[in-house]
């Protein structure tokens, strides 16, 4: 390695750069058409997304976060009613069920993947439960069979929030995405496949649902009548972001394949040490994320970035203690695993385009701080 060491978390202009010619040609191509929205790209990024993740249909808006507000509103989620969602993501989780006007329950998750406690969810159920949204952590499939079959018995709409985990597959080969009565992803530059820029999809076999995410989505309009008979908003992504998406997909088996060979030479760097715990991945993990467990978690934030190795903290606190809440109501009783992990949870880089030797840099940098300590 060179002396002066930069590795970034993210690869994305690396990735640009490897495929230039490809994704310059598809600019031109679009561009020249004059069909910068909704053009026919869209439709068929729509139409073989739905068929990846084994749905009827897909629309794609203008990002997971508004993904995530059209499905509670197709729900019918409304003022008052309560959602349950982890006390454990990103804040998009949550925000999308501020914006629909409904109250926010946090359950507490699961110290090994950090996916929802069943338990929690169960003892979170109340006459005003309304929805749920179940969060897909760092690229898993994350345990949802239970939750969904318990949620569907009692009424409850299950909305997979699937941001981290397009291709992710759980070991009876159901992928994520399919199991909710709709589920989100998101298609900001960092994940597994990115738009330039930003977007998300929602994914459902539901006809009344997707007619009504169609309208909202587009300000309202019934495609088949022309008319604007609902309220609407305006969340579309370009004709060139569907196609630079839908030339993704069409690779994603091998961007996934490529994240797990560097997930796996992290795993053997680490195998025998034993100051830090990986989260734990099952089987047909995309590693969107590689995260790892430590008590010295700030310390070692802080050697890494001496070292020149870029990091994340995937998340370092509860979401309802964001300063959001001190003006919305939300509950959140009994959650004790997520005050735990938030204080222990470091990402480490993980995309496509990293090198055999980056990979085992970064991991000699985690490992030459514990044997110093």
């Amino acid at each position: 390695m060179p002396a002066n060491i930069n590795i970034p978390f993210y690869g994305i202009d690396r990735f640009y750069n490897q495929h230039a010619q490809t994704i310059n040609t598809i600019f031109s191509r679009v561009l020249s058409s004059g069909k910068v929205l909704m053009g026919k790209e869209v439709d068929t990024f729509e139409i073989n997304l739905a068929h990846f993740v084994s749905r009827k249909y897909a629309l794609s808006v203008g990002s997971c976060t508004d993904a995530l507000f059209f499905a509670l509103k197709a729900a019918g989620v409304e003022a008052g009613d309560e959602v349950i969602v982890p006390a454990f993501s990103y804040i998009a989780s949550v925000t999308p069920i501020l914006r629909a006007g409904a109250v926010p329950v946090f359950a507490d998750i699961h110290s090994s993947d950090l996916s929802m406690s069943f338990d929690d969810f169960k003892r979170k159920i109340s006459p005003k439960t309304k929805a749920l949204i179940f969060v897909h952590m760092y690229g898993a499939f994350s345990p949802l069979m239970e939750i969904a079959k318990y949620a569907r018995n009692h009424n409850i709409i299950l909305i997979e929030d699937a941001a981290h985990s397009l291709g992710a597959i759980s070991e009876d080969n159901v992928k994520a995405g399919s199991v909710g009565q709709m589920a989100c992803f998101s298609f900001d530059p960092t994940k597994v496949i990115g738009a330039f820029g930003t977007g998300g999809a929602i994914v459902t076999d539901d006809e009344d649902f997707f007619n009504t995410i169609r309208k909202l989505r587009f300000h309202g309009k019934d495609s088949f009548t022309g008319e604007f008979d609902i309220p609407g908003y305006n969340s579309r992504i370009s004709t060139l972001q569907a196609a630079l998406l839908d030339f993704q997909l069409g690779m994603i088996d091998t961007l996934i394949t490529q994240r797990n060979k560097i997930a796996s030479k992290y795993d053997a760097s680490f195998e025998n040490l034993n100051d830090i715990e990986i989260v734990s991945k099952p089987q047909g993990c995309t590693y969107h994320k590689y995260v790892i467990k430590t008590d010295k978690r700030d310390e070692l934030e802080n050697h890494l970035k001496a070292k020149g190795i870029a990091t994340m903290r995937h998340y370092d606190k509860a979401l309802f203690e964001n300063k959001l809440f001190k003006n919305h109501p939300f509950k959140a009783e009994s959650i004790s695993v997520v005050h735990d992990i938030k204080k222990k949870v470091l990402s480490l880089p993980i995309f496509p385009e990293m090198t055999t030797d980056e990979v085992l840099y970064v991991a000699e940098g985690v490992k030459s701080f514990f044997k110093k300590s």
